[in-house]
């Protein structure tokens, strides 16, 4: 594979869950948390999803490693069905494919000591011939990860909220991952101890030529990490350009809000941009046309009555609005 294919391909992917009501739990709608997504991200980058609370970026990475099982669209591997490799041979897959959930509490199992944890999936994947392999590769994880070989024969409620953290990191990276899912990593973290972990996966990114989905509502942390950014807004993807283009340039109105509301270091500046009026529509119930249009600040009649395509305006700048550049 060339430099310039892409790594893994995001093709109109959906996912709609049901709402059932009544006694026979019969659908009375659908949730539309991921409404026809495309994408795309190249071997050894960083593609970073922001977006509000609710517009679906945590929902894209759980189904594009099929954690959740697409409504409809595909996800290609270097070109291969994800779900038909899933089919084939989930055990290989699985190794290919890691994520790094967002809670560091609840996705450790606390009856399991940290050796465990980290070396359950390299064991199971056949990493290891036996326990003395097994216990090099869990410390040179830890090592990786900023812990100490001596953390592996601890528990999970031993450690702090930034330790549990480089835990979970240990045990994606363990079973020698080309493609690791980042689900808000460090949201649940102190200020300072998000630098480290975001310093972390950087090296670890480097060190193991390893491909990220970084998924977060911070601006700030996607600035830093991220090769590229794509903004979703009510289950699309409104926005997607290379990381500097997309905080200097936004296009789209409400890429331009959220940028805007970025705290300045500077207390005599303000911002120029109106903030948002109105609350996000229901995903049960989407607008027609542009989902943004009920709160855009410059709404035209076209706008409601015809969903704008993802177009390229130049250098990879993809935007979604009937907006002229």
């Amino acid at each position: 594979m060339t430099e310039t294919q892409d790594f893994i391909r995001v093709e109109h992917l959906k996912k709609h869950f049901p709402v059932r009501k009544g006694v026979f739990r019969a659908t009375k709608g659908y949730v539309r948390a991921v409404d026809d997504v495309s994408f795309s991200i190249k071997k050894g980058e960083t593609l970073g999803i922001v977006g509000e609370s609710g517009c679906g970026k945590s929902t894209i990475g759980r189904t594009m490693i099929h954690l959740l099982k697409p409504t409809s669209g595909s996800v290609l591997l270097e070109g291969q069905d994800v779900g038909a490799l899933l089919a084939e041979n989930p055990k290989a897959l699985r190794r290919r494919l890691q994520i790094i959930f967002q809670d560091p509490y609840g996705s450790l199992n606390p009856r399991l000591t940290v050796r465990d944890i980290v070396g359950e999936g390299a064991w199971f994947q056949g990493l290891a011939r036996n326990a003395r392999d097994l216990d090099v590769l869990v410390v040179e994880a830890l090592r990786q990860a900023g812990l100490q070989p001596e953390h592996r024969f601890r528990y999970p409620h031993e450690f702090s909220g930034g330790q549990r953290q480089r835990i979970c990191i240990a045990r994606a990276i363990a079973v020698q991952p080309e493609l690791v899912v980042c689900d808000e990593p460090v949201s649940a973290l102190d200020v300072s101890i998000q630098s480290q972990v975001l310093n972390t996966l950087k090296d670890l990114q480097e060190a193991r030529e390893l491909t990220y989905l970084f998924i977060t509502h911070d601006l700030s942390v996607v600035r830093f990490i991220s090769t590229r950014v794509g903004i979703m807004y009510l289950g699309k993807l409104v926005e997607l350009a290379p990381t500097e283009e997309i905080f200097n340039n936004p296009l789209h109105p409400y890429a331009q809000a959220l940028l805007s509301s970025i705290p300045l270091p500077d207390p005599t500046k303000r911002t120029t941009q109106p903030p948002l009026e109105g609350d996000v529509p229901s995903p049960i119930n989407p607008p027609s046309g542009c989902r943004f249009h009920t709160r855009c600040p410059r709404v035209m009649d076209i706008c409601s009555q015809s969903e704008p395509p993802l177009t390229d305006r130049g250098g990879g700048h993809e935007v979604a609005c009937f907006l002229k550049a």
